[in-house]
């Protein structure tokens, strides 16, 4: 199983009047396989308040697997024009911040706005959708 999974975005000097934006990509899950059982995505998860575990998973299936991050990648570059970037997180992934918080999905974030979406009725060579998020000041 992998050990790491990725969080991608792209930055622009501006996107649609917004100067110096950052999407964040937000793969959506609901028709594929994950990663990985979400007990080996998210640490601890035996503890996981039964009230916080909808969240918590929300929030694992954000990320991209390397495989899912160079596919999209590519297809973005190719197809759109748009590099992508990311970052990388090593497994499992902490589910709360450091105050205890629970992890928000960007999706469930009001200070989130989805700006762009990559429908499947759209794409033929990409397995899944994804939208593209903004972090609204």
């Amino acid at each position: 199983m992998a050990e790491t999974v990725f969080r991608a975005f792209s930055k622009f000097d501006e996107w649609q009047g917004r100067k110096c934006a950052c999407i964040v990509w937000v793969p959506l899950r609901a028709e594929r396989i994950r990663i990985a059982p979400y007990p080996f995505l998210l640490q601890n998860y035996n503890v996981i308040p039964r009230h916080i575990a909808s969240m918590a998973k929300g929030y694992a299936d954000e990320f991209l697997g390397l495989d899912e991050f160079v596919l999209f990648k590519c297809f973005m570059k190719e197809k759109r024009g748009i590099f992508v970037e990311s970052l990388e997180y090593k497994l499992p992934l902490q589910w709360q911040d450091k105050r205890g918080n629970p992890c928000i999905p960007l999706r469930c974030d009001p200070s989130w706005e989805k700006i762009f979406s990559v429908k499947g009725d759209e794409v033929i060579n990409l397995p899944f959708e994804v939208d593209g998020y903004w972090h609204i000041l």
